[in-house]
């Protein structure tokens, strides 16, 4: 894939983490990132979208991607 840039946006103060992720061919993918207070800790909410012309498979290894960038925070905050 290359090197790519990722751009958060406005709203940093209220949890909202959101991103686009540019990739070498320019292509811009928007990712709404969130945190939420939860009691004494917080929940991180990622929903990942399925880009036009990307394959269930593809799909499926972009969100295992996601998935294991999230349990890397967690352990990385827990630690």
């Amino acid at each position: 894939m290359g090197s790519v840039e990722v751009r958060f946006l406005p709203g940093r103060d209220f949890g909202i983490l959101d991103h686009e992720v540019v990739f070498p061919d320019g292509t811009t993918v928007h990712n709404p990132l969130r945190v939420l207070a939860n009691d004494t800790g917080a929940e991180v909410v990622f929903t990942p979208f399925r880009r036009p012309g990307t394959s269930e498979d593809e799909f499926d290894q972009d969100a295992a991607l996601v998935r294991e960038d999230l349990l890397r925070l967690r352990d990385a905050l827990a630690g």
